[in-house]
């Protein structure tokens, strides 16, 4: 009988940890891994997320900045992390890029994570240099007609989504421009700042305020209708371009993690969303505050996984 008692506790007790330990999560930092380099949009969508996570789990969450290979070397590490709740990703729509992008992707986006939450949806400025004279779309496409392969444009890097956006245009406009990867958006908008290339399409949570200070001229917006911040600049539809779509951001846990885990950090972030003065931040930067269920988040993963595959097809890119 004796034994038999020992038996029972060996089997059970280690579930009840593991379940006790899903009730405390969490009971330290946990670290969040962002494959993008710092001064990007994730900065402005990330940071004060995270802030509020901190407050109301009473633990910090901490970004861990790993850039590099189209954010394959980030979202890589997130994905082969201990499946525990501690290592979380948070990263853009490039997620469900890769698999059309490179041939050997060491993760797949749908197999080896959790989807824990949609953050945010943002719009695209489609932006130029001060030098290049053009006020408008019309006028910019008419441009780069006359001078074809001539005008070139940033991106944070190939089979980015400003970049695979930029080839849609190009296609949609009938025209020809010389692509430029960068490190991130950060450093593809300083290029445009500085004249090094002559448009970019780049995120408004952080091209706005170089809009309103004419560093930039705002030509057009990805977003499906005007931004109450920039009334006056039309949306890339109102001009006759379809299929340059908003960027969503979101929260992913890698694969395994319990579910009780999953379930807290999106009933958290839900309840972040929700909060007026973060809602206000966001939208002041062309960012629509999202929210929702793991699944939703899954259901769009899978739609874009799909949806990219006939993108890089048609614009003839080939996977690396």
């Amino acid at each position: 009988m004796r034994f038999l008692t020992l038996f029972v506790a060996m089997c059970f007790s280690p579930a009840v940890s593991v379940f006790a330990a899903d009730r405390d999560y969490p009971n330290r930092p946990v670290r969040v891994v962002v494959p993008y380099a710092p001064g990007g949009g994730m900065d402005i969508t990330g940071r004060p997320l995270l802030k509020h996570l901190t407050e109301l789990l009473k633990q910090q969450f901490i970004i861990e900045n790993r850039p590099g290979a189209g954010t394959t070397i980030g979202s890589g590490q997130a994905a082969r992390a201990i499946p525990d709740g501690y290592t979380l990703l948070l990263t853009f729509r490039a997620l469900s890029l890769g698999p059309s992008i490179y041939k050997n992707l060491p993760y797949d986006p749908e197999k080896d994570f959790e989807p824990i939450v949609l953050i945010t949806l943002s719009s695209d400025i489609l932006s130029v240099h001060p030098s290049v004279p053009a006020r408008n779309l019309k006028q910019f496409i008419a441009y780069v007609k006359k001078h074809p392969k001539k005008l070139n444009y940033s991106s944070p890097g190939i089979g980015s989504d400003p970049h695979l956006n930029m080839e849609i245009l190009d296609q949609k406009a009938g025209i020809a421009m010389s692509h430029i990867p960068y490190g991130g958006g950060g450093p593809a908008l300083t290029a445009l700042m500085t004249g090094e290339v002559d448009a970019v399409l780049v995120a408004g949570s952080i091209g706005l305020p170089f809009v309103k200070s004419g560093r930039i001229r705002a030509l057009a917006i990805s977003a499906s209708s005007r931004a109450a911040s920039l009334p006056e600049v039309p949306t890339l539809q109102e001009e006759g371009i379809g299929g340059v779509s908003g960027v969503w951001s979101a929260l992913f846990a890698p694969k395994g993690t319990p579910q009780e885990i999953v379930m807290k950090l999106n009933s958290a972030v839900n309840k972040i969303l929700a909060n007026n003065e973060l809602r206000d931040f966001y939208l002041e930067r062309f960012l629509v505050p999202l929210g929702g269920t793991p699944d939703a988040l899954g259901a769009q993963l899978h739609a874009d996984v799909s949806n990219w595959r006939k993108v890089v097809k048609d614009v003839g890119i080939k996977p690396e």
